[in-house]
């Protein structure tokens, strides 16, 4: 990434004119550098002169140049390579060359936490009546750890627990759901976000937003660390700008509030307001079948990937063959 003069001029002035060669030249050495930013080398994933983590110090006892030594390490001792994490398990990527593999699978090689194909991950559902609950699905074909990502209400940030892949490893499909001001023990699929805290309250217009990293701050308001977003009620909430620049949501739009009973449900692909619905029956821990069935009797846009989807109810008939199926309401309890 070459900055330009005015660009370069902003972060020597905000970050100092280490910080700001930092961002200029070391991120682009590195494979998705644009991705993890200064996650991989510092503590704090903000420019500012923080603390090396190992990996930093490796690159650095490196002459600052990736290839197959570095590749090789496990610098953050999370039982996966460097290079793994980069998306280049040889080493073989030089500066210049487009990055390889998927970005949605890049983790960071300095933050044991941190897992690949946890941005990929996803909001699907939020209850907001008692007991709270918020959904995280996994709509890859591959499992993917939660563990050591972030949920954000605007009172607080809670990290998922690592270091229990028992219970926050997510299947093909599959979701994890986090109950809020909760003490029940955590189990496979279920996580407990204790009243300590401090996530707070859902209000009839509230949000939630997902982050891969906490910006040493606890302010969650650095754009590239946000991988998912939703806000219900009325817009403007706290961090709706963050999201809008991280591309995970546009300003000024809300999924309508919930009336009592119900939930707010995404419908597994897209991202924008038209992918969420308000009103769901509960669906936690299940598919957000409604979704689905309100698209095929007309009452709201579908994605093409959805209609042509496979059979979603198990029914033995393809989504596009089957257009009034009946789809069970999965109201599975938290």
């Amino acid at each position: 990434m070459r900055l330009s003069v005015p660009v370069f001029t902003f972060l020597a002035t905000t970050f100092g004119v280490s910080d700001a060669l930092a961002v200029s030249s070391y991120v682009s050495d590195l494979p998705h550098g644009s991705v993890n930013r200064c996650a991989p080398c510092h503590t704090n994933p903000n420019p500012g002169g923080s603390a090396r983590t190992a990996f930093g110090n490796a690159y650095a006892s490196n002459s600052r140049n990736w290839g197959p030594s570095l590749a090789s390490l496990d610098s953050d001792g999370d039982g996966i390579t460097n290079g793994v994490e980069l998306q280049d398990p040889a080493g073989a990527w030089t500066p210049g060359q487009p990055s390889p593999g998927n970005p949605a699978m890049v983790s960071s090689p300095g933050h044991s936490f941190s897992t690949p194909g946890e941005r990929a991950l996803v909001l699907s559902e939020v209850r907001i009546d008692q007991p709270q609950v918020i959904e995280i699905l996994n709509p890859t074909a591959t499992a993917i750890d939660a563990g050591g990502m972030y949920l954000y209400t605007g009172d607080a940030g809670f990290q998922i627990p690592s270091g229990q892949p028992a219970n926050t490893a997510i299947p093909p499909g599959g979701t994890l759901r986090v109950l809020l001001n909760s003490s029940s023990p955590n189990v496979p699929g279920r996580i407990s976000e204790p009243a300590s805290s401090g996530l707070g309250t859902f209000g009839s217009a509230d949000f939630v937003s997902l982050h891969w990293i906490n910006d040493n701050s606890n302010t969650f308001n650095v754009y590239w660390t946000l991988t998912d977003y939703v806000q219900w009620g009325a817009a403007g909430q706290a961090r709706e700008s963050t999201a809008a620049s991280a591309g995970q949501w546009t300003a000024g739009q809300f999924v309508p509030a919930p009336v009592a009973g119900r939930d707010i449900e995404f419908d597994g692909i897209g991202g924008g307001l038209a992918d969420w619905l308000t009103d769901a029956p509960a669906t936690l821990g299940a598919l957000n079948a409604e979704c689905l069935l309100q698209g095929l009797l007309g009452q709201r846009a579908l994605d093409a990937a959805q209609v042509y989807a496979p059979d979603s109810n198990g029914d033995g008939v393809l989504n596009i063959a089957d257009p009034v199926r009946r789809i069970a309401d999965a109201a599975a309890a938290p």
